[in-house]
């Protein structure tokens, strides 16, 4: 019984890592959306599914959106203070493209400045 449990806890997963090895072997270049607004959609459709067949409740469906939204501002956060660079690919959202567009152009911090002794600054030759 406990092993089904797991096995019930995992499916999304399971379904979703299916998605990533099936898309990465049939995907082609020409097809109408990328690659990655497909698994973005699979998983959005997953997660509608399991609603309306009551695989999943109204309460876990919040939990989820917001852990999703709590994911998403830290990203934001980090990457306007300039731990770390990511390019956003998913296009089907408008608002993820406003985001993504600002994060592509926003200046990457130069690596903070070396420190020498007075008067030992090596030359850049």
């Amino acid at each position: 019984m406990f092993t089904l449990k797991q096995g019930w806890a995992a499916l999304f997963g399971l379904l979703f890592l299916a998605a990533i090895m099936i898309t990465k072997a049939i995907w082609q270049p020409d097809w109408p959306i990328t690659r990655y607004d497909g698994l973005f959609l699979f998983a959005i459709l997953n997660q509608v599914l399991f609603f309306v067949l009551r695989l999943k409740t109204w309460e876990e469906v919040k939990v989820i959106f917001l852990l999703h939204l709590t994911g998403t501002i830290m990203e934001v956060f980090k990457q306007a203070q300039g731990s770390w660079y990511l390019r956003l690919y998913v296009s089907l959202v408008t608002a993820t493209q406003v985001i993504s567009d600002q994060l592509v152009a926003a200046p990457i911090r130069p690596p903070a400045r070396e420190v020498y002794p007075k008067g030992e600054v090596p030359s850049r030759a």
